[in-house]
């Protein structure tokens, strides 16, 4: 005999599933502007450091202080 499971016993599951997704939606929307602002700050800092480092290099391969 085989007992298969009655309709709707994995709803609680879907439910879930769906919540989690609109819940994760929402905190997505709302932390992302704030955190590409970021990201992009230290993406520019860290090229501005780059940059600065590639001119020391250069500078003093070429002998100059």
């Amino acid at each position: 005999m085989n007992a298969r499971p009655e309709r709707g016993t994995h709803d609680g599951f879907l439910n879930g599933l769906i919540a989690g997704g609109v819940i994760g939606a929402g905190f997505a929307i709302a932390f992302a502007p704030r955190l590409a602002l970021e990201m992009r700050a230290l993406a520019a800092e860290l090229m501005h450091a780059a940059s600065l480092t590639g001119h020391t290099t250069r500078d003093l391969s070429r002998g100059k202080r």
